[in-house]
């Protein structure tokens, strides 16, 4: 499963913002890839089993000290 998962993201680092980057949009370009990236890593984690934490304590934290 994790050999699937590395080929599409493989092929999707070429292909998703390469029209940003040859439209001139750089900035844009750059936020994509990090995107990605983030997606990459719990899309690998996830096919090789493993035990992601919870963000839901921080949220949770987050909310509190707005209200």
């Amino acid at each position: 499963m994790w050999i699937l998962v590395v080929m599409a993201y493989a092929a999707l680092f070429f292909i998703d913002p390469y029209g940003l980057f040859t439209q001139g949009l750089k900035r844009e370009g750059y936020v994509c890839s990090v995107l990605w990236g983030i997606s990459f890593l719990i899309a690998f984690a996830l096919a090789m089993g493993w035990d992601l934490p919870s963000p839901s304590p921080l949220i949770i934290n987050l909310v509190k000290r707005l209200y």
